[in-house]
């Protein structure tokens, strides 16, 4: 009785259905006697019962509870009270009766937040009374019940407000639970209905959160549908989302204050300037200093001189209240009974549009009312309020952004949706008549809408900016037409239920989830059932047969099919992947278990829901294990507002040591969550240190537990070396500790922070990780009889017994609300559900264990491993911070790696096929060469029964290959594979792994030697047998049998991270022992030591030198500071010269070094060795070509390479036989390669020149110009005084070797460094640690005596930021911090040291502006369309390396072997026009295709016939080959499938993905991103809309690029900006989608397969082209100026007859010279108003002359527009006349729609968009068109903004009829308003 919040502990910690009711009666009896606090001693023990009943039985369970009963008689002072049942009987009949549980308050009850709520109030609602509240009450979610109890306390403990409205809350609780009511259902009114008049009488009613929402649940029509529907018509409606979201979910971030708070943050510390702009890395940094509002009064107070950098906050709400006048909104008893707080609110707001803006002013809480032509006449459109909306004065107009506050930790697609919607309603009321008109006569300027929103995250300083123009498109389109599709009359009618719905993992947090599971059980839909999304069920109907026409019991058809054998490798992944069918060689599916009757099933899933019971997916796992010594089991639960740790529990097993911890709800600042966390890495630190090197396991219930793990480790960790209070000092520490221990296993890397263990690891004891997330567990092993996607509580509900009755389950949902909802549980009930949370951890594991132990299939095992082993010592740091940090990226990068491949092998074969990244091949022996028990190697041959990768690379690979039979003997032991054990040797070389130094399985290591992909045939190295003792015996178990089936698949190797690691700790070690080494330095002290002047100074290079080594203005620049500086970073564009340049720099320095005898040692280093290998090439020759190191110096300089990698085989290179060396080696030269790994040579070396052969590509190595040598051979070298030096940077140890033994370094000066000059290429490729590997060869100080700013040696990095950059396998902190201050260390090298440095921007960052790759138009589209902002081509800086044309520019494809008009000889139209010379970037769009095989397939004939048609028509300057880039394999295949139909030699093209073509080059590149048409695949989005990607690819063009593209990846869905990177990718294509109009500009068109090319521009030469773009982005002129520019060279009296033409009497020339006065002059913009009254008829024919019968759809379109326009109301046959006239003139065309014919523009009213103080007689500025839709984007041409501005009028358009058989031909195609019986303009 004192200690009644015991009781609920006790009652929720029991779960045990055989002991809950004798336990709970223990509980009953304590309540009532004296002495209970002392029971809580007991706990443990019932602890420990629950423990031991679930493993032990329950005999053990009543020893133990025995003892309990016990104790209790003690307690309560009985001596005895007979048997143990006779007292539970006893105690049973004082239990009190569930009175609660009747209405439906038995979660409440079970929370115990009724008993808070009557130990606060002695409010009881579960008594009769309160009937009504608890039906309310029943209502609502629970969430929502919790919230309205915590909102009864506080009003019984005085006046409380509504965290909606606002308004004063009732004091009954049936009146206040039934306004929270109102409020959720929508059905809460107040005021007058002052907006009826848009919405009276419309079945729907959507808001912009609504709209957020409805994006954030992956767009779900039925979700929107319900919540839009409008419950009464001519109900008032409001943005009830935004209102109820809030307080609905359990964080409300009103409730808590949020915005208010930034209300404060903006007074105090304002928004910094500029921070519009941070929207990427080359994005300028933000200016000085921050603007600070102030509340109006405090403004109006400030003397003006004061007022500089301050503006005014202007809260409108709180001007609404006051003027108001009403009780609610005044506070005064006195004051005006009716509230009117909304029309006053609507006219404050619209007084704010029209008066403010003056001064800087940010609108607090802005009122918006959508006008009603933004709706619809079944859909209106709510009002809403803006959080934030900040006018900023810019000259002629104030600029208006929009930022939205969310309480979250990122943002989110919703948040970005609902802003462009507001932005689109504000530009809609800002541009009004009456808001225009206000402001003029008030003097103010016009307000222009930003082209930035922002979002203003919790705990964040500043907002998030993302630019709008894009999304504004994509959201006025889908208002426009998608939503008035689902949503209308006919849709109200039939309901909700007819929408289309789909159950997907983003529908497990839907409050209607429940709903749909019952509607998807109850009509047996396969889609819902099996939680497919649209696209995969259709892909099941059109795949597998039975499934065609939707039958009535689709599932029973589909059971039926899937027990049948499937020969269609389409079907068998189908089915393989969503209903969890094995087949065997035969194709036949394998039972994998048994139903509850006996019978065997094939289909887990399909069993699970037809028996309703859960069923074995018979797939092992390799991460949870069988045994462990130790199981620690962790519940980590994360605060969404700050993504901080709130609660946490441990418990250890088997010594039940418990933990847990709960940052109490009324304080929750950020030294609490820091508090919280610091004591839980302190356990976790201190329980992983005791477990004594026994094999321990860590358990968590979600993935999201886990990423709550490393993320708080991460963040602790990466706080190391920075200061600390004292009493989290020892954190970072331990978190680093204990990351390691996790991450990294012992046998991966020897670090000094991991001791030896010390023992073996057991055999098959092969886990990749130590944390087991049993969500994900269950997920993979069980199938359960639920539809669609699975929560954790539908797993626990189906496995562990009692859980589906419990009210309160301990979800990390409820748990999280109990917290936040403090007066109704709070932290104390936290801890409880904790501990719970644990439980069920427990209990799921056993299941699991239980169920695996009972599988049929004996010969798999489906849990093999046992839990790893931790060390049996505490682990000590010894590393520098910035060096312990850098290495566990390293690490966990690794273990990611090993992860991911090692986890795929237990995944059933044909999910692994499936696997686009997976690369496990499945293969067909067909003969063996050699013996298999001759003990040597032998070459086995396969037919490959899936597609072959291209990462089988013939001979290069090595043996990096597991090849085991298809059984389940080669199975088991593939997961019995011990990859780490050799995961340091090499694949290939002397060091390399060998068969016999394995242990005996079936599993060999394989080496491919040859691949064909015409026959889809490999060829593979393996070894059986050895001699050992003179004696044959056989090293393996597998028997090589022709006709049997293998499966091919990688194994991990990783022989660079122990390097890396290697390094970091000799740089710690050199810190401790001799001070901060130059790897230290830079990290921490950046820009101080790139400033420092490097020692000894640079020579002076001669003038004969400068000739010999000419360069640019940019590159001569570049020079200098590298000369006076230590860091240079140089940002190198695509095709800018860098590996040139680096080049010249070298030979430069060189060679003067030389005449002045003072030494200079260059190291050049690339993280890949084609980079490498390029460099040296051109060094060498650049030497050797320049002539200065002959006669009078007789100095050579060597210019070698360390290693053996001297590059691959190529068509044109040298080559010699591998066993020979030196002089007498023999020299070949590569003249062809085919595919069965032969090279076609001829001799050049003087022994045998001329004679041909044919020699095998493994046995061959390239010669280079430079002097390849091995580590061993290369002292002589390194001793020269000038020396140029290259290698990879994981050579780096071998040359400190060198260095050391040949004495030119020593132990003492080892930190001192060797080289004068270190050169890093292809930066942005190279990750952070790795660039500490080539540092400490640099010189390191300046010799004694020097300046006090002097330095050492030289470090120059290159790279491309926008170009592919490191890939990451895992997600690392965004605000993660190497040094104080610095980027995060996951970084690459050139952009850790960019941002690094942008203080000191111009003395370390230059760039290279000069573009020497890429033609004129190519040069344009790469600054103008890409972004390299002052980056022109070459010729236009007066450059000449181009001297052979007369020009000195890049010449444009010759195409000489084609026909007339530079038309190929053969191929379709639409390959014509595309290689046409002058159309240099080529879009072409193509059709449709709703399977992605035949969508590839279209892809690969297209990509065909343009190879074919080039190759067949270049001309002698062209290159012979063409390079073809393909994101996927499965393109790649495709492709090369075509090729070698259309008998494509290897050597003419190259096919591979944007990774392997960086940094190269041809003149023709065609991109293929026409397959990539599985946009819902999880990463796909990321993967097509990638930035780097796909700018890489494009920009490897000379001469002309084509860009392959389907229209569902140029138009996708608005998920295409879910984030940040994505959207930046898609803006990009979307750039250059606008820039490819269908007539060529710039040399960019636009084409459609299926539809003949548009019309050409005339035949220029190439010289008039490009003399066209010189001078900058000025647009070539469009053909409609060509043509006025010839009609007013024309005398006014010239007959039309005169001038001659093919069309000249025709009816369209007559008609339209009738109809329409001249066009206005040359170079004249006219906005649409003007342009409409201006365009004559003669203009129009002097295009068909021009065109000669070629007509430009965009201009015919203008013409004809303003024909029918200045028609004013004539007889409508007028129409039909010029659409006669326009079909007789040009045969072949027909009139359509412009939206068909041109790219859909963006326009949100009748006219224009303009520009920030456009005068109506200029042309839209840069960035303001609304096809312009980036601030960097150029205007459009002419041609384009009549297409633009026509397109809103929905005129006719010409276009050439070819069509597709899906689009039906017809000539006329007449909008409503120009069908006869039309009034022309008025009904227009």
């Amino acid at each position: 009785q004192r200690h009644p919040e015991m009781a609920p502990q006790l009652n929720r910690a029991f779960l045990v259905p055989a002991l809950e009711s004798k336990l709970q009666a223990v509980e009953l009896a304590l309540r009532q006697k004296p002495g209970f606090e002392s029971f809580a001693s007991s706990y443990s023990h019932i602890a420990q019962i629950l423990t031991w009943s679930r493993e032990d039985g329950v005999s053990e369970a009543q020893k133990l509870l025995e003892q309990v009963r016990l104790h209790c008689l003690a307690m309560v002072g009985s001596p005895n009270a007979g048997s143990s049942d006779d007292f539970f009987s006893l105690m049973l009949s004082h239990r009190r009766p569930p009175a609660a549980a009747s209405l439906g308050l038995g979660a409440l009850e079970a929370l115990g937040s009724l008993d808070r709520l009557r130990k606060c109030t002695e409010i009881g609602l579960e008594r009769n009374e309160h009937s009504k509240a608890c039906a309310l009450l029943r209502e609502l979610p629970l969430n929502l019940r919790l919230l309205s109890i915590e909102l009864i306390a506080a009003r019984h403990s005085g006046a409380a407000a509504c965290p909606v409205c606002e308004s004063a809350l009732p004091a009954e609780p049936e009146q206040l639970i039934a306004h929270m009511w109102a409020h959720e259902s929508g059905m809460w009114e107040e005021g007058v209905d002052l907006v009826s008049y848009t919405t009276k009488g419309k079945p729907f009613c959507v808001s912009g959160s609504m709209l957020g929402h409805y994006f954030d649940a992956h767009g779900c029509n039925r979700w929107l549908h319900r919540r839009a529907e409008r419950r009464k018509e001519g109900k008032l409606d409001q943005d009830i989302e935004s209102l109820v979201d809030p307080f609905r979910t359990a964080h409300t971030s009103r409730g808590d204050g949020f915005e208010l708070h930034l209300c404060r943050l903006l007074e105090s510390d304002g928004l910094p300037a500029g921070w519009e702009s941070q929207l990427g890395l080359e994005s300028a940094p933000a200016q000085a200093g921050r603007l600070r509002f102030v509340s109006e009064a405090a403004f109006d107070a400030l003397p003006h001189d004061q007022r500089k950098g301050v503006g005014k906050l202007v809260d409108l709400k709180q001007k609404a209240k006051a003027q108001c006048g009403c009780s609610a909104c005044s506070g005064l008893s006195n004051a005006i009974a009716a509230c009117n707080m909304r029309g006053v609110y609507r006219r404050i707001s619209e007084e704010a549009l029209q008066c403010e803006g003056g001064v800087p002013t940010v609108l607090y809480q802005l009122m918006i009312t959508p006008p009603p032509s933004l709706g619809s006449t079944d859909i209106a459109l709510s009002y809403g309020y803006l959080d934030y909306v900040v006018l900023m004065p810019a000259g002629e107009s104030v600029r208006c952004t929009i930022i939205d506050a969310k309480a979250t930790d990122r943002v989110k697609l919703g948040a970005k949706v609902q802003i462009a919607y507001y932005s689109i309603v504000l530009r809609t009321i800002a541009s009004s008549k009456m808001v225009v008109f206000a402001r003029q006569n008030r003097g103010l300027p016009p307000i222009c809408m930003s082209s930035v929103g922002g979002v203003w995250l919790y705990g964040q300083d500043v907002p998030v900016p993302f630019t709008l123009p894009e999304l504004e498109r994509m959201v006025q389109d889908f208002l426009q037409s998608k939503l008035r599709e689902f949503l209308n009359a006919e849709s109200h009618k039939t309901g909700f239920e007819a929408q289309e719905w789909e159950l997907r993992p983003g529908c497990l947090g839907c409050e209607y989830l429940k709903d749909c599971r019952s509607e998807a059980q109850r009509t047996r839909k396969v889609g819902p059932l099996l939680g497919l999304t649209r696209s995969r069920q259709l892909e099941l109907e059109r795949t597998v047969p039975q499934m065609r026409g939707r039958p009535a019991d689709a599932l029973g058809e589909l059971g039926q099919a899937a027990a049948k054998p499937q020969e269609d490798s389409r079907v068998r992944r189908l089915f393989s992947r969503h209903l969890r069918i094995q087949y065997d060689g035969a194709h036949t599916p394998i039972p994998l278990g048994c139903t509850g009757d006996g019978r065997p099933y094939v289909s887990p899933r399909l069993a699970a829901l037809g028996g309703g019971v859960p069923c074995l997916n018979g797939q092992p796992s390799l991460t949870l294990p069988a045994t462990e010594d130790t199981a620690i089991h962790l519940a980590l639960l994360t605060d969404p507002l700050k993504r901080r740790l709130y609660a946490w529990a441990m418990r250890a097993r088997p010594d039940a040591i418990g933990f847990s911890g709960c940052v109490d709800a009324d304080a929750v600042g950020d030294e609490h969550y820091s508090t919280q966390e610091s004591e839980f890495v302190k356990r976790l630190d201190e329980t992983l240190s005791a477990v004594d090197a026994r094999t321990t396991a860590i358990y968590l219930a979600e993935r999201h537990e886990h990423d709550a793990l490393m993320r708080t480790l991460m963040a602790g960790a990466m706080r190391l070396g920075q200061d600390m209070p004292s009493d989290l000092a020892a954190h970072p520490e331990r978190c680093l500790r204990c990351l390691l221990l996790l991450i990294a296993l012992p046998e991966m890397v020897r670090l000094p922070q991991q001791p030896d263990l010390g023992a073996a690891r057991p055999a098959g004891s092969v886990v990749p990780s130590v944390c087991v997330l049993l969500a994900d567990e269950a997920l993979r092993m069980v199938s359960l009889p639920t539809a669609g996607p699975w929560r954790f509580d539908d797993q626990c509900g189906g496995l562990i017994a009692g859980w589906s009755t419990d009210p309160a389950p301990p979800t990390a949902e409820l748990i999280y609300a109990a917290w936040r909802h403090r007066r109704t549980l709070g932290a104390p009930a936290v801890r409880l559900m904790l501990m719970r949370r644990l439980d069920t951890g427990t209990m799921l594991l056993s299941v699991l264990r239980r169920l695996c132990a009972s599988h049929s299939r004996s010969k798999t095992a489906l849990l093999p491993n046992s839990a790893p082993k931790l060390p049996r010592s505490s682990i000590q740091l010894e590393m520098q911070p910035e060096m312990s940090k850098l290495a566990f990226v390293a690490l966990l990068e690794a273990h990611t790696q090993h992860r991911t491949i090692v986890s795929l092998r237990a995944a059933p074969l044909e999910e692994r096929l499936a696997r686009r990244r997976g690369k496990t091949t499945l293969l067909r022996l067909d003969s063996v060469t050699g013996e298999a028990d001759g003990g040597g190697p032998v070459e086995v041959h396969f037919t490959a029964l899936s597609e072959l990768m291209e990462e089988l690379a013939v001979g290069v690979g090595g043996k990096e290959w597991l090849l085991s039979p298809r059984s389940d003997l080669g199975l088991v032991d593939v997961m019995r594979w011990d990859d780490l054990s050799v995961r340091d040797r090499p694949p290939h070389g002397k060091l390399s792994v060998s068969q016999a130094e394995l242990p005996s399985s079936h599993v060999l290591l394989a080496q491919v030697q040859k691949l064909c992909m015409e026959d889809n045939t490999v060829s593979l190295r393996v070894q059986c047998s050895a001699a050992q003792d003179d004696v044959v015996v056989d090293i393996t178990r597998l028997k090589l049998a022709p006709g049997a089936e293998y499966v091919l698949q990688p194994r991990f190797v990783d022989f660079t991270t122990a390097k890396v690691v290697e390094r970091l700790r000799d740089d710690s070690r050199l810190a401790t022992q001799h001070g901060d080494p130059l790897s230290l330095q830079l990290l921490r002290y950046t820009c101080r030591v790139g400033k420092l002047t490097p020692t000894p100074p640079a020579p002076t290079v001669p003038v004969d030198v400068l000739g010999a080594f000419p360069m640019t203005r940019s590159q001569q620049a570049i020079y200098d500071r590298v000369c006076s500086s230590i860091l240079t970073l140089t940002w190198g564009p695509p095709g800018s010269g860098k590996t040139h340049f680096l080049s010249t720099a070298i030979c430069r320095l060189m060679v003067a070094s030389i005449r002045e005898q003072q030494p200079m040692r260059v190291l050049v280093t690339a993280c890949t060795h084609s980079a490498l290998n390029h460099l040296l090439t051109k060094i060498a020759r650049m030497l050797k070509a320049s002539g200065l190191l002959d006669g009078a110096t007789g100095t050579a300089v060597p210019v070698f390479k360390l290693g053996h990698s001297s590059g691959p085989i190529e068509v044109g290179c040298d080559v010699r036989i591998k066993k020979q060396q030196g002089e007498d080696a023999q020299r070949f030269r590569v003249l062809a390669l085919n595919e069965n790994g032969e090279a076609r040579v001829r001799r050049i070396d003087n022994g045998g020149a001329g004679a041909e052969c044919s020699l095998l590509v493994q046995n061959l190595v390239r010669v280079n110009e430079y002097v390849d040598r091995a580590s061993n051979a290369a002292l002589k070298e390194l001793r020269c005084p000038q020396v140029v030096v290259g290698t990879t940077v994981f050579q780096m140890r071998r040359i400190h070797e060198k260095l050391v033994k040949g004495n030119m370094l020593t132990a003492d000066d080892a930190d001192l460094g060797y080289f004068d000059l270190l050169v890093v290429d292809e930066a942005s490729q190279m990750q952070l640690p790795q660039m500490l590997l080539p540092l400490h060869l640099l010189r390191a100080r300046p010799p004694p005596g020097s300046p006090a700013d002097a330095g050492g040696g030289r470090l120059v990095v290159v790279g491309d930021t926008r170009q592919m950059g490191p890939i990451l396998q895992n997600d690392f902190p965004a605000d993660a911090q190497l040094c104080t201050g610095s980027p995060p260390p996951h970084w690459s090298i050139l952009r850790w040291l960019w941002v690094r440095t942008c203080s000191d921007a111009p003395i370390l960052q230059h760039m290279l502006q000069e573009n020497h790759r890429m033609t004129a138009n190519l040069a344009w589209f790469t600054e103008n369309v890409l972004g390299y902002d002052g980056y022109r081509a070459c010729s236009d800086c007066n450059c000449r390396c181009h001297r052979a044309h007369p020009e000195c520019i890049v010449p444009l494809l010759e195409m000489s072997r084609a026909g007339g008009h530079g038309r190929p000889l053969q191929g379709t139209p639409l390959v014509a026009e595309a290689l046409r010379p002058e159309h240099t970037f080529v879009l072409i769009e193509l059709e449709a295709r709703p399977e992605r095989a035949d969508a590839i397939e279209d892809e690969a004939a297209l990509v065909a016939d343009l190879v074919l048609g080039y190759l067949e028509g270049r001309g002698n300057g062209d290159e012979d080959s063409v390079f073809v880039v393909t994101p996927h394999h499965t393109q790649r295949i495709a492709v090369l499938g075509r090729l070698a139909q259309r008998g494509v030699r290897t050597d003419q093209v190259c096919v591979d993905t944007v990774e392997k073509m960086q940094g190269q080059e041809r003149d023709l590149v065609v991109v293929c991103y026409g397959g990539l048409v599985d946009l819902d695949e999880p990463g796909e989005l990321d993967f097509a809309y990638s930035r780097e990607r796909l700018n890489t690819a494009i920009t490897r063009a000379k001469k002309k690029c084509v860009l392959v593209c389907s229209l569902e990846v140029l138009e996708p869905t608005l998920a295409a900006c879910e984030t940040a990177e994505r959207q930046t990718g898609f803006e990009l294509l979307r750039r250059i989608s606008v820039h490819c109009p269908q007539v060529a500009d710039h040399g960019c068109v636009r084409l459609r397969q299926g539809a003949t090319a548009p019309p050409a521009a005339p035949e220029d030469s190439q010289e008039t082209i490009m003399s066209q773009t010189q001078g900058g982005p000025a647009r070539r002129a469009s053909q409609l100026s060509l043509a006025v520019a010839s009609q007013q060279d024309d005398s006014d009296e010239t007959d039309d007859d005169e001038r001659g033409g093919g069309v000249a009497g025709s009816p369209l020339r007559r008609l339209a010279s009738s109809l329409m006065p001249p066009l206005p002059a040359v170079g004249t913009h006219l906005p649409l108003a003007t342009r409409t009254e201006g365009a004559g008829g003669g203009d129009l024919a002097r295009i068909v002359d021009s065109q000669e019968t070629q007509v430009d759809s965009m201009e015919l379109s203008l013409v004809y527009d303003n024909a029918i326009q200045n028609s004013d109301g004539r007889d409508a046959q007028m129409t039909q006349l010029v659409g006669q006239a326009v079909h007789e003139d040009v045969p072949g065309l027909h009139m359509t729609s412009p939206d068909e014919a041109v790219p859909a523009t963006h326009s949100t009213a009748g006219t224009p968009r303009r520009g920030d103080g456009q005068n109506p007689a200029t042309p839209p500025q840069r960035g303001n068109h609304p096809d312009s839709y980036h601030s960097g984007v150029p205007p459009l041409p002419p041609r384009m903004h009549a297409a633009a501005a026509s397109s809103s009028r929905q005129p006719l358009t010409a276009r050439p009829a070819f069509e597709t058989e899906s689009t039906p031909k017809r000539k006329w195609d007449l909008p409503p308003s120009l069908k006869p019986g039309g009034r022309g303009r008025n009904a227009r």
